[in-house]
């Protein structure tokens, strides 16, 4: 028995900092967990991103956007691709008292290895073949051979 199994890992932004402000992973399931909101003290149903290290992320708004616009509305279609979570630096400027506010906040993108077993979406996403551990070369043969 592997006891890491029964401690779950979230990526907070503490954890996120502690990784290297990086983390890239396959996203091996998308459901819906009940979590308290720790600053209304309310439960409420929020989306989840288990990944197949078995660490767990909460999707804010803006990551659900912008995970909505690369892989599709339907989080069924999200299994399988690895994705990175990075820190961003994040400024805004304090409505009551007009100064600047900065903090590192956690954002998404697709990795460059997501789609490494589909090189037409490799090329539409990125504009041209990428190598991932050599799964695209035949894509960029056939490109040479054009």
């Amino acid at each position: 028995m592997n006891i890491r199994d029964f401690m779950r890992t979230w990526l907070t932004n503490p954890e996120l900092e502690r990784r290297g402000g990086r983390y890239e992973n396959l996203i091996a399931s998308v459901g819906e967990e009940t979590i308290r909101n720790r600053f209304t003290g309310t439960r409420e149903a929020k989306p989840v991103i288990t990944f197949s290290d078995g660490v767990k992320l909460i999707l804010n708004v803006g990551m659900m956007r912008t995970l909505a616009a690369i892989f599709g509305d339907d989080t069924d279609t999200w299994v399988g691709h690895s994705i990175v979570v990075f820190q961003r630096r994040a400024e805004r400027i304090d409505k009551k008292t007009g100064e600047l506010r900065v903090r590192l906040e956690r954002s998404v993108m697709a990795s460059r290895t997501f789609d490494a077993y589909d090189s037409d979406a490799a090329v539409k996403t990125y504009g041209e073949p990428f190598e991932a551990g050599g799964v695209l070369e035949d894509c960029e043969q056939e490109e040479e051979q054009e």
